[in-house]
């Protein structure tokens, strides 16, 4: 025991403690190559941005591992990186922040190291972002038109449960819950977020948490048919 408190800790084995070492994580900004990444014991970053008119830095090829820090986070740029995160090799990222514009789409479903999937400052259009009722959807920011977040193990058969959390969020339109299999809605807020209308047909239950405020109108077909506003 004594052995794996000194040294197995920051092996990455099962039942080692999350570290937190005090020390800020790194900033890796990825290229057009092929790369092979492997954060720190802290909380890293990773970025995939775009390169010249268009051109993708996450691909096929690259490899990225967060390493130990408990909080490790990917930021996309552009709707191509967005749709390659499903043909990248990526571990031990816990927060996926996607800037996308029409048509961008993200999907996280399939990597059960990602916590919280987030459609972040979109611009433009329609944008979608699918995962898990383990994952966490996120938006922040301005987001276009509409944000749909499609929550792949969502059954009709279930009384099924899914959480998106709002920071300083705004739509034009709408968000909308694809599937329509979830029944119950936890909206966590930060700040003041504007929804326009919350689309979700299958929706029995509502809740509202956190300190920030939230405005909506569910559309026709759920059980709740106005959210107030909360003070923050």
């Amino acid at each position: 025991y004594e052995h794996f408190v000194k040294f197995g800790q920051f092996e990455g084995r099962p039942g080692a403690p999350a570290v937190d070492t005090g020390v800020p994580g790194q900033t890796f900004t990825l290229t057009e190559g092929i790369e092979n990444l492997t954060g720190s014991l802290s909380n890293d970053t990773f970025i995939a941005g775009v390169t010249g008119a268009s051109n993708a830095t996450l691909t096929a090829g690259d490899q990225i591992n967060g390493g130990a820090g408990a909080a490790d986070r990917l930021n996309t740029f552009g709707n191509t990186n967005a749709t390659n995160f499903t043909s990248a090799t990526i571990k031990s990222v816990e927060n996926v922040f996607a800037q996308m514009t029409t048509g961008g789409a993200l999907d996280v479903s399939a990597n059960a190291d990602v916590k919280q999937a987030w459609n972040a400052n979109n611009t433009t259009g329609a944008t979608g972002i699918t995962l898990t009722k383990a994952q966490t959807g996120g938006l922040e920011g301005a987001s276009g038109t509409t944000a749909t977040f499609t929550f792949s193990d969502a059954t009709a058969a279930t009384n099924d449960v899914a959480t998106i959390a709002l920071n300083g969020a705004t739509t034009t339109t709408g968000v909308t819950i694809g599937g329509g299999n979830v029944e119950t809605i936890n909206l966590s807020a930060t700040g003041k977020n504007s929804l326009g209308t919350l689309t979700n047909a299958a929706m029995t239950t509502l809740n509202v948490s956190g300190s920030g405020s939230v405005s909506a109108t569910a559309a026709a077909g759920g059980a709740l048919k106005t959210i107030p506003n909360r003070s923050e």
